[in-house]
């Protein structure tokens, strides 16, 4: 099972990096974006959505409890049977049937709604679609590097070497810094410079790719250790409960989507250098797919359990769960189909907007080389 949670990021970099882009970024860059997903990534996002989610909590029980007052207020929910019951007695379940006031179904309904946007959008989707960002950000790597500002540097650092070592053996009244210097800069003899000036400038069309498998590599290595902690901790022990959670897990690639249209808003800033792109613009069309996707599988779940009557205590209590497993199942089916209509859309919109950005890119890429 432990081998199996590296089965999505292997497959899907076989089909994104090795087989379609390896040329445009390095392993050993993979290598560094994939650990800085694993270790960092899924360290920061587990602290803040911590503290998130504590504010959420808060949040919702602030909410319910205004409601709860408006119920009582609008004479939905005797005050006296309420405190009879405070012990027991859950306002926002509309399904306990051993109190004589019940809350709406209406309300508690509402209630799961406001719960489910707040984690999913906001506990969920905004913290680690921002986690994802700045740890793709975070990692700096030669590959991104300007080749002109390598050069540069590489011909600085020797150029003040020599200078450094023909100052130390010459004597000081006989030393002319300056021609020592126009000396040394008409020379082009070491192996370094040399390499650097042969070597060729990327294109904006493989910058452009490279960015898009940099950012993903970062979704897939935080995606695998979530992945590991949703089948090792959250899920109870036992190796078809195992299995099943990750194969669930590994059918809805959400974050390396989300990394992907990411990727689209950074390229755009850093290669089209369009300066309306800022950091929300570019983090809105993942955060809406993560969080529209979560919100759907999470308000399905709460008002499943709203909704669902008790299974009763009695001899013919094995059948009626047995008829309400297999409907629950059904409906599990259908909604699970509906919700893999988001990810297709996200699919859809990634592949139309970076076919238009690629023709973009292609076309500052001939100004740059007419211009040359």
């Amino acid at each position: 099972v432990l081998y199996g949670t590296l089965f999505q990021p292997i497959v899907i970099l076989l089909f994104v990096y090795w087989a379609w882009n390896r040329f445009d970024l390095s392993l050993d860059a993979i290598v560094k974006y994939f650990a800085s997903g694993f270790f960092i990534c899924t360290g920061i996002s587990i602290f803040y959505e911590m503290i998130v989610s504590a504010v959420a909590t808060m949040i919702i029980f602030l909410i319910s409890l205004l409601g709860t007052t408006g119920l009582i207020v609008a004479g939905t929910i005797d005050i006296n049977d309420l405190l009879s019951n405070d012990d027991d007695y859950d306002v926002t379940n509309s399904n306990s049937k051993e109190h004589s006031v019940e809350a709406p179904v209406g309300y508690s309904i509402t209630i799961a709604l406001i719960a489910a946007f707040l984690n999913s959008f906001i506990v969920a989707a905004a913290v680690e679609e921002i986690g994802k960002y700045l740890c793709f950000w975070m990692v700096e790597h030669p590959d991104f590097e300007n080749d002109k500002v390598l050069l540069s540097s590489a011909s600085s650092a020797l150029f003040e070497t020599n200078v450094e070592e023909n100052e130390k053996s010459a004597d000081n009244s006989d030393y002319d810094v300056e021609t020592t210097k126009l000396h040394l800069l008409s020379e082009h003899t070491h192996p370094a410079i040399s390499q650097t000036v042969l070597a060729p400038t990327a294109s904006l069309v493989s910058l452009g790719a490279a960015t898009t498998i940099a950012m993903i590599t970062t979704a897939l290595g935080f995606a695998c250790a979530e992945n590991i902690l949703y089948v090792f901790v959250y899920t109870p022990p036992g190796l078809n409960e195992e299995i099943s959670t990750l194969v669930v897990r590994c059918l809805f690639p959400i974050h390396p989507l989300a990394a992907a249209l990411q990727s689209l808003g950074v390229c755009r800033r850093d290669l089209e250098r369009d300066g309306s792109t800022q950091l929300g613009r570019i983090l809105f069309p993942a955060w809406l797919l993560h969080g529209s996707f979560d919100f759907a599988l999470m308000a399905y779940s709460l008002i499943a359990r709203i909704l669902s009557p008790e299974d009763d205590v009695g001899e013919d209590s094995t059948a009626g769960r047995d008829g309400n497993a297999a409907e629950d199942a059904d409906s599990s089916l259908f909604v699970v189909s509906c919700v893999m209509v988001i990810p297709v859309l996200g699919v859809v919109y990634y592949f139309k907007e970076a076919w238009e950005q690629r023709d973009r890119l292609e076309r500052l890429d001939k100004e740059v080389r007419v211009a040359e």
